[in-house]
């Protein structure tokens, strides 16, 4: 079914895939509404910066210039009304260089609800795409495309989003003669958030680790015997991993569980 910009349409399925489809790259967030139309808190916006809410009802990965957005109305807490989905245009673009954007909901590999919109002539950087809501007890897709004139940190605070402050840059130290060794059992992976931040990390968008080894001298008695340099070394990289949200798993060979790089854990093993 295409919708024009206020049409509606009620949804049939629970499990839904929210695609925003673009013709250059965007940010898309999702926000999760109450009755006053806004958030009650920072883990109610899933972005690329917190790609999956506390309750997992709302999931985001990118594909290329499009976003996908996972959505259980399920496991919507029931005082919530509406999920509300936007993009942004990056730096001072407007939506009209996108050449394409539409949004479409999905259902398995069914595709239910699409609406594309009008880009000729439009001068804002954001939009407000489309809504999930509630009316009657039952959930309906409403197909918005308007306008919104900011960025990401603007139409965050629009929806009652508490945003950081990026910090001023500053010049880095010189470097020390030589890195001192690390501790590792001084190491705290505790990262404060009292507001969330929008900021893109420069060069994280893919981390890659390989482990390497090297085999060492044999030695003598009995320590040399079982484990000397003639014994072939079999070495499994594995990672542990837990989401902002406390979701945890393990990456690892046994047991078949190799990750996926595009979605949840978004930790793959490979070789």
């Amino acid at each position: 079914m295409n919708l024009t910009p206020g049409g509606n349409a009620p949804l049939i399925a629970q499990d839904l895939r929210v695609r925003v489809i673009s013709g250059g790259p965007v940010d898309a967030s999702a926000f999760r509404l109450f009755a006053d139309g806004k958030v009650r808190g920072d883990s109610d916006m899933v972005f690329y910066g917190q790609p999956r809410n506390e309750d997992g009802s709302i999931s985001f990965s990118a594909e290329g210039t499009n976003s996908v957005f996972t959505v259980d109305l399920s496991r919507l807490k029931p005082d919530v009304q509406k999920v509300a989905f936007t993009v942004t245009c990056d730096g001072s673009h407007t939506v009209s260089s996108l050449n394409h954007l539409s949004i479409q909901i999905e259902s398995g590999n069914t595709s239910l609800i699409s609406g594309q919109v009008e880009l000729s002539g439009r001068q804002e950087a954001a939009l407000i795409l489309g809504e999930v809501y509630r009316r009657n007890g039952d959930w309906k897709f409403r197909f918005i495309a308007q306008g919104f004139n900011g960025g990401l940190k603007p139409l965050a605070e629009y929806y009652g989003v508490n945003v950081a402050d990026e910090p001023a840059p500053v010049t880095p130290p010189p470097a020390p003669p030589a890195p001192p060794k690390v501790s590792l059992s001084k190491v705290s992976l505790t990262k404060e958030k009292p507001a969330i931040s929008l900021a893109k990390k420069d060069n994280f968008g893919e981390i890659r680790i390989n482990l390497n080894w090297h085999r060492g001298s044999g030695s003598g008695g009995l320590l040399g015997g079982m484990f000397g340099s003639n014994k072939a070394i079999d070495l499994d990289l594995g990672a542990f991993v837990e989401l902002a949200d406390g979701y945890k798993s393990v990456v690892q060979a046994l047991g078949n569980a190799f990750g996926n790089y595009h979605s949840e854990p978004y930790v793959q093993l490979q070789g």
